[in-house]
């Protein structure tokens, strides 16, 4: 009896590490923070019309949001597929770097051009960085549980 239990949580445990599982963990923790990302953005969108000139905050607001949605897709992720930290992260990344990409052609590209070409490239690495961060804190490390001895 306890050797079935041992051997489906080593099952369990060797099938997280699969290739496929990455994959569907990444496209789950996407999807999960783009609803995050929706909600941030109806946020900001609120704190900038309080201000007088809403159109001054949309640059930091948005890239506020990229990163935010980023480090939630990385921790989804790895919390979905308990495991495979850095490819999560970098997967992740890399899915929201693409798709945020895929968007900007429906957009005029004047809203960056006050940039440089350095800080544009930083600028998208720091997506699947921070996706990276999100992962590693989404991981469940393992505790240590010492026992305490008590004082006579």
């Amino acid at each position: 009896m306890g050797y079935a239990k041992n051997n489906s949580r080593k099952k369990r445990e060797a099938g997280s590490a699969d290739g496929l599982s990455f994959v569907k963990s990444s496209f789950i923790g996407v999807g999960v923070s783009l609803a995050f990302g929706l909600a941030f953005l109806l946020a900001s969108t609120f704190i900038a019309y309080l201000r007088e000139d809403p159109d001054s905050m949309v640059g930091m607001l948005g890239l506020v949001i990229v990163y935010a949605v980023s480090l939630i897709a990385g921790f989804i992720s790895v919390r979905v597929n308990k495991g495979g930290i850095f490819m999560c992260g970098v997967l992740c990344g890399v899915l929201i770097l693409v798709l945020f990409w895929g968007i900007s052609f429906l957009f005029d590209s004047s809203y960056d051009s006050s940039y440089s070409f350095i800080v544009k490239i930083i600028m998208r690495c720091a997506i699947p960085f921070m996706s990276v961060m999100g992962a590693y804190a989404g991981a469940q490390r393992k505790s240590s549980h010492r026992r305490k001895r008590k004082k006579r």
